[in-house]
């Protein structure tokens, strides 16, 4: 069934409640499962959504540090993640940009595989 705009509103509070303390995956995925009902669909959304708020929060990061400009990640952050489960990031490498990486296993799915340590920005 399609989640709600109340049901995707509980998601952001608990992933927030969830990022903010100290609690295991497993404490999201529990908290998650009593708005969606399967403990399978709350892993995937919190798989998907803990990939997607990190890599939110990463840029930020790399922009007020000055590593990237305003607005330069744009593009490449919408990359991520790619589908639901998504296990991708994008760290800043140093001379060369932001690279997608990926979990490099057999989870990978086809669409991220290739995709695996390309550069998607370049940074001076």
């Amino acid at each position: 069934p399609s989640l709600t705009d109340v049901d995707k509103q509980r998601i952001r509070d608990a992933l927030g409640t969830w990022i903010e303390s100290a609690e295991t995956f497993q404490d999201l995925v529990d908290r998650l499962t009593e708005i969606v009902g399967s403990e399978d669909r709350a892993a995937l959304i919190g798989a998907t959504e803990s990939t997607r708020a990190y890599a939110a929060g990463t840029t930020i990061g790399w922009e007020e540090a000055g590593l990237i400009k305003p607005g330069e990640m744009d593009e490449a952050q919408a990359m991520f993640p790619q589908h639901p489960g998504c296990r991708c990031w994008a760290p800043l490498a140093p001379g060369r940009g932001i690279i997608f990486r990926t979990a490099e296993d057999e989870l990978v799915c086809p669409i991220c595989g290739p995709l695996a340590n390309t550069v998607i920005v370049e940074v001076c």
